[in-house]
């Protein structure tokens, strides 16, 4: 994927390739909102590092905000690594794959961003949140019609 289909997304201000080895690419993002609305209510323009690895994983690490609460990123002995985006144990349609593009990916993730400071300044998430954790049924139900809508409408075949 060319970086110049990247820097043409509208929450993406920027991209840059930072660093390409044999078994991942590096790529540094300057992720803006993607609403107006939220720009003027002063939502932070945010610096991301995107890696993607030859297996096929992709992570996205916040680099800006350091200090700041995250309430949905992975961590590790208590630093904050990359943001978790979707519970693995959600429905396949609720996840994001390969199969939906990297330009999907980094929509998913500007979106991630905004989520967050919307929990920051509102204690709570913005939409149904996936519940975290394993789910002594298997799996955690879908509550709201708008998410029940969503993955019957992108179930891959």
């Amino acid at each position: 994927m060319a970086v110049a289909v990247l820097n043409g997304l509208t929450c993406v201000e920027s991209v840059e390739l930072v660093r390409r080895v044999p078994d991942r690419v590096v790529l540094r993002l300057t992720v803006l909102p993607d609403d107006p609305t939220l720009i003027a209510e002063g939502y932070p323009v945010e610096e991301v590092q995107v890696v993607v690895h030859r297996s096929g994983k992709v992570r996205a690490i916040p680099k800006s905000g350091l200090g700041r609460a995250w309430l949905h990123r992975n961590s590790w002995l208590g630093v904050g690594l990359d943001l978790c985006l979707w519970d693995p144990n959600d429905p396949e349609a609720l996840r994001w794959s390969w199969e939906d593009g990297l330009e999907e990916y980094l929509r998913i993730v500007a979106r991630h961003l905004v989520y967050e400071e919307y929990h920051r300044r509102h204690g709570e998430w913005p939409v149904e949140d996936a519940p975290h954790g394993i789910s002594p049924t298997g799996s955690w139900p879908i509550r709201t019609g708008g998410m029940k809508r969503a993955a019957r409408r992108w179930r891959r075949g």
